[in-house]
């Protein structure tokens, strides 16, 4: 158990599960939100595929049901962790990704950034 500012969050690391499908790396549940995160080198489009993949088994159920969590949350998020960056391809596939689903998929480039943009998610950062 991992917290942010006040807020417990449990973490699931999703490659011990040997899943069948194409997921993301760190699956967190904190209060009533779901952060999805894959961490790459540098992001690529099956990076993208894979959070968009995650969020879609998670809310059909299938991986909820796996983690034997409840799979009715506020929101779900997803962030691509990408310490070598992101090309102009990638970084449009995620934008037309997150319309599509119509969920948030962000990418960040440093420890920093992802911490900052899971405490913006929960609504823990200091104006």
């Amino acid at each position: 158990m991992i917290g942010y500012r006040r807020v417990r969050c449990r973490e699931f690391n999703l490659e011990e599960l040997q899943l069948r499908f194409k997921h993301a790396d760190i699956l967190m549940i904190c209060n009533d939100k779901v952060i999805i995160i894959e961490e790459t080198s540098r992001a690529k489009i099956d990076d993208v595929v894979k959070v968009e993949e995650t969020i879609k088994r998670f809310e059909d159920e299938e991986l909820s049901s796996i983690l034997r969590l409840n799979s009715k949350y506020s929101s779900i998020y997803g962030i691509i962790h990408s310490k070598g960056g992101v090309d102009d391809i990638t970084y449009r596939t995620t934008i037309f990704k997150s319309k599509a689903i119509k969920k948030s998929i962000h990418v960040v480039n440093c420890d920093d950034s992802l911490r900052s943009k899971i405490s913006e998610i929960l609504g823990t950062q200091h104006s």
